[in-house]
Order: C-alpha cells, then structure tokens, then sequence
C-alpha cells in the first residue's frame, strides 16, 4: 500500500514481504504531536492511496484531507453513579466512548462505543466497575471524518 499527499508526494508506504499475507485493516499512530505540526507535516488536500490486493487486483482511492477540526467534548464521569457524560459537540457526526480499567498498571477491561450524536451519556454497566484507575475518552467526530479525543482519568479506591 502506498499513501501519496498533495503534490503527489509519497508519504508512506507499507510494503508486504510476503505477498500471500493480506491487510484487512490498520491504524497509524503516534506521540500526540501539537496541531500545529500535524497540519505542517499533513497539508489539507487531495490524497491518493494505492494498494494491490494478495490476488493481483489494484486499489486505488482519493479522499479530501480537511484541518477543519470538531470541538472538543467536555467530558464529566460521576464515580457514584458510573456515568460519562459530555456537552454535544455541534455539527458532529457521532462519538467514541473509551472506558478503560487499569488494576495495578495493567489494562484489564476495555469498552469501546460507537454512539451517534444524540446521545450524550452513558451508564457503564455496574460489573466494569471496581477498584483501580480508569481512562475515560470521548472522541467527538465530525461530519467530514476529523476527530477530536479528550481523555479523563480517575480512580475507585473504596
């Protein structure tokens, strides 16, 4: 798979040794850079991804890369309860609720939702909850695919 920006630059390429293991799927991340430079390092434009599947067929698509960025959701979590709930973010598509338990350091639960923009809260149910630290993100997505993540931590300790 090959990614080309504006300016048909190849900006990353993602080479396959064995050509009889395929992709179906991948995220790319990275240490959470400023705004600013992700919009320097990505330029708002046209980008070209190219790929070949493992039977020989080719791949090719176009999409707009926007920097037009939704609002940040404002995130609140009620211990006593088990609620997350966020301010709506407007003109969005949708959210990505992360509820994560940590116990001792280690990931043990994770719950992710797909929540259209509607709702604006969420019960986690009573069996996620426990003792130990927690890491609530609320991924607000707009209409043209950009997402903006707040993250929140907190602890049960009793």
């Amino acid at each position: 798979m090959k990614v080309f920006g504006p300016g048909d630059t190849e900006i990353l390429r993602l080479p396959a040794y064995d050509k009889s293991l395929g992709g179906r799927e991948f995220a790319v991340e990275s240490a959470e850079p400023n705004v600013t430079d992700v919009f320097n390092t990505y330029p708002a434009g046209k980008y070209r991804f190219e790929g070949l599947t493992i039977s020989g067929i080719r791949l090719e698509a176009i999409r707009n890369l926007s920097h037009v960025l939704p609002k940040p959701a404002v995130v609140e979590m009620d211990k006593t309860s088990g609620t997350v709930s966020w301010v709506p973010v407007s003109g969005g598509k949708g959210y990505r609720l992360e509820f994560e338990r940590k116990v001792a350091g280690q990931e043990v639960l994770k719950l992710t939702l797909d929540l259209p923009s509607s709702i604006t809260d969420f019960q986690v149910p009573k069996v996620f909850l426990g003792l130990g630290d927690y890491q609530v993100s609320n991924a607000a997505i707009s209409k043209n695919g950009n997402i903006v993540v707040v993250e929140k931590e907190f602890s049960l300790n009793k």
